[in-house]
């Protein structure tokens, strides 16, 4: 499980209200504020990135949807999984 937060601030004039945040893959679980965030204030998305079964380079997109202009922003963090190899047992 890899676990990563996005911080930003509202540089604008009235509320940021974030209504989704989407992603590509049910591994990818995304968590951000449900309440308005004023002008000046700040807030934070937390995604969580479930690594079972997944190797190599790795790159998860995510759409924020809100009250923006543009209406979607894009979030991406990546990475590469590296598999420890097992060891055999000696005398195999």
């Amino acid at each position: 499980m890899i676990k990563r937060t996005f911080r930003f601030a509202n540089t604008g004039a009235d509320s940021l209200v974030i209504t989704d945040v989407k992603t590509t893959c049910g591994c990818t679980v995304p968590d951000w504020p449900k309440q308005p965030v004023p002008p000046g204030g700040k807030g934070e998305i937390k995604v969580e990135f479930n690594t079972a079964n997944k190797s190599g380079r790795q790159l998860r997109i995510l759409r924020v949807v809100a009250n923006t202009n543009p209406v979607e922003s894009l979030l991406q963090m990546g990475g590469e999984i590296k598999v420890a190899k097992k060891k055999k047992p000696q005398g195999q």
